[in-house]
C-alpha cells in the first residue's frame, strides 16, 4: 500500500516532465511485461545503420556506436562508468548492420534504477572524449586489418559476396566496419555529427521486458521524448546487381583453405507469404549449423569436404555462440546465400559446383514428399528456440513491430503449418535464381581457379579416404556440371577494404 501511495505522485511528476517537453513525440515502445523473470531487458533499436555512412566515410556509424558504448558521459568518465557498472552485473550488447543500430542490456530488476542512468546518459549525453574516440578508432582499424582481411576468411568471404551483389554506389557495398582509409580519416566531430543527425526519437523503438514498473516505463519514455527528434529518412536504395549469368570475385590470399560464399538478391521479406515457404525449404536444404540440411549431409557428412555447408534466405548473424539467428539485423533489401566453410584449395572448384548443382536439383525436383511433413514439424518447433531467452524474445518483438507483422515466432508457426508442398516448390521456382549466382572465394592461386571456372574444366574431388560407389557416380555428374560464369574479377586481399 505504501509503494502505491508513493508511486502516484512520481508517475504524475514524470507525466508533467513529458508535457513540458512540448509537442515532441515520444519514441515508439514495445512492451513485454512479465513477472516470470527477475531480469529486466531494455532495448534501443535505431532505424539507421552503416547504409547511412557517407560514401567517403564508411565505418562512421560503427565508430559512433563504439565511441558511445565504450565512452563516458558529460558527468562520468569511461573508467567511472565501468567501476559503477561492474557490481551491478549488467550484460550489455550492441549490434550494427546496414539498416539497424541496436543497444540492449539485461540487469536484475532490483538493480535497474541504479544501472539505467549509466546506459541512458551515454546515449543522451555522450562525453566525446578524444582518448575514448582514438582508442575505439584504433580498435576498429585493427578489426579491419587483423580480423576481416587477416585471420577471419569466413567473414571476409561473406563481405566480399555482399561487395559483389551490391554495386559500389549502393549503401550496402562496404562492410559495417568500413574501409581502412575512411576510418583513418574520421574525427570526433564526425561521430558527434552522426549521433546528432541520425540517432534520435524520430527513428527509435524502445523495448522493455520483464518485471519493470509503470514508473520505470514512464521514466524511459520521458527521458527519450524529444531526443534529437528529427525526420531522418533512410536514403533510397538502388537495385542490387542482377546479371544475366553467374559472376565471381576471387581474392588472392596466401591461405591453405578456400573460403566460399555465393548468393543472389532476393526480393522477399518477412511480410511476404513466400518468405515462410522459403524458410521451410531452407530448413530442409541448408539450416545453419544443423545436420538436417541437404548441403550439410551431401558435402560434409558423405564427402568430408569441410566443417559445414549452410544456406540462408536473408542476411544472417548468429546469436552468440549458438546456431540461432540474432534479432536486429532486418534489411530493406535481402539476398539468398550459401556459405561453404573453408575447403582444401584443390577441392574449391568441386565444392562450388556441388553447391550450385544441389540447389538447381532442389529447385527442379522440390522437397521430397517423404521429407516435407518432417521438415514442417522441425522448423515449426526449432524456430521457437530462436527466442528461448527473454532478451531474444524482446528482440524479435521489436523486429516484428518494425516489419509491421505479427510476432515473428508465432507467425512462423501459423504460416508454415498452412503450407502445402506444392506452394513451397512453386515459391522456389519464383524466387531462386542460381543461374545468376554471385560467387566470392578467398583463396591462393586465384588465377588458376579463374581459368577453371572460365573454361568449365572438369573438377574432380580429391578424397583422403575411400567413399562408396554411389557417391563416386554422383561425383562424375558434379565434376562436369556446366557453370555459366561470364564475369570474373581477381583482387589481392590487401586491395579490397583498404
Amino acid at each position: 500500500m505504501k509503494r502505491n501511495s508513493l508511486m502516484a505522485p512520481v508517475v504524475l511528476f514524470i507525466s508533467l516532465l513529458m508535457f513540458l517537453n512540448g509537442c515532441s513525440d515520444p519514441p515508439e515502445m514495445v512492451l513485454s511485461p512479465s513477472d516470470e523473470s527477475s531480469l529486466i531487458d531494455i532495448r534501443f533499436n535505431f532505424r539507421v545503420g552503416s547504409a547511412a555512412d557517407p560514401r567517403d566515410q564508411s565505418g562512421l556509424a560503427m565508430l559512433t556506436l563504439q565511441t558511445i558504448m565504450h565512452g563516458g558521459t558529460q558527468d562520468l568518465t569511461q573508467a567511472e562508468i565501468t567501476d559503477r557498472k561492474y557490481p551491478l552485473a549488467a550484460a550489455e550488447r550492441f549490434l550494427i548492420d546496414r539498416d539497424n543500430l541496436v543497444i540492449s542490456a539485461t540487469v536484475h530488476g532490483e538493480k535497474f534504477d541504479e544501472y539505467y542512468p549509466l546506459l541512458r546518459d551515454r546515449l543522451l549525453q555522450p562525453r566525446w572524449d578524444k582518448k575514448d574516440f582514438e582508442r575505439q578508432k584504433k580498435h576498429l582499424i585493427a578489426t579491419i586489418q587483423n580480423s576481416l582481411m587477416g585471420e577471419n576468411d569466413e567473414w571476409f568471404g561473406k563481405e566480399m559476396l555482399q561487395w559483389l551483389i551490391y554495386p559500389e554506389k549502393h549503401p550496402y557495398h562496404w562492410p559495417v566496419v568500413g574501409r581502412l582509409e575512411s576510418v583513418e580519416n574520421l574525427t570526433v566531430k564526425d561521430v558527434e555529427d552522426f549521433w546528432g543527425n541520425h540517432m534520435g526519437a524520430g527513428n527509435l523503438v524502445v523495448g522493455l521486458a520483464g518485471p519493470y514498473s509503470e514508473r520505470q516505463k514512464m521514466q524511459v519514455e520521458a527521458d527519450f521524448t524529444g531526443f534529437h527528434f528529427n525526420s531522418y529518412d533512410p536514403i533510397a536504395l538502388p537495385d542490387p546487381k542482377s546479371p544475366s549469368a553467374q559472376s565471381a570475385v576471387l581474392v588472392e590470399k596466401p591461405t591453405e583453405a578456400a573460403a566460399i560464399s555465393m548468393g543472389f538478391p532476393l526480393e522477399v521479406s518477412r511480410a511476404d507469404p513466400d518468405y515462410y515457404a522459403l524458410l521451410l525449404f531452407n530448413a530442409w536444404f541448408g539450416q545453419h549449423r544443423t545436420f538436417v540440411g541437404q548441403l550439410m549431409n551431401e558435402m560434409r557428412v558423405k564427402r568430408g569436404l569441410n566443417y559445414g555447408d549452410y544456406s540462408y534466405i536473408e542476411h544472417f548473424v548468429q546469436s552468440g555462440y549458438g546456431p540461432y539467428p540474432r534479432p536486429g539485423v532486418d534489411r530493406r533489401q535481402q539476398y539468398f546465400s550459401i556459405w561453404i566453410r573453408p575447403v582444401q584449395r584443390e577441392n574449391a572448384h568441386f565444392a562450388i559446383r556441388q553447391a550450385i548443382w544441389e540447389l538447381m536439383d532442389a529447385i527442379e525436383n522440390g522437397i521430397p514428399e517423404s521429407d516435407f511433413e518432417r521438415t514442417k514439424a522441425f522448423i515449426t518447433h526449432y524456430s521457437k528456440l530462436w527466442a528461448a531467452s527473454q532478451t531474444n524474445q524482446l528482440g524479435f518483438q521489436v523486429d516484428s513491430h518494425l516489419q509491421e507483422i505479427p510476432y515473428t515466432i508465432d507467425h512462423i508457426e501459423t504460416s508454415v503449418r498452412a503450407l502445402t508442398r506444392e506452394q513451397v516448390n512453386a515459391a522456389l521456382r519464383r524466387h531462386l535464381t542460381p543461374e545468376k549466382m554471385h560467387i566470392a572465394v578467398i583463396c591462393k592461386n586465384a588465377n588458376e581457379l579463374a581459368e577453371a571456372l572460365r573454361t568449365n574444366a572438369p573438377s574432380p574431388i580429391h578424397y583422403a579416404n575411400p567413399v562408396s560407389p554411389d557417391i563416386l557416380e554422383k561425383d562424375k555428374l558434379i565434376m562436369n556440371f556446366p557453370l555459366n560464369v561470364k564475369r570474373i574479377e581477381i583482387l589481392h586481399y590487401q586491395e579490397t577494404f583498404q
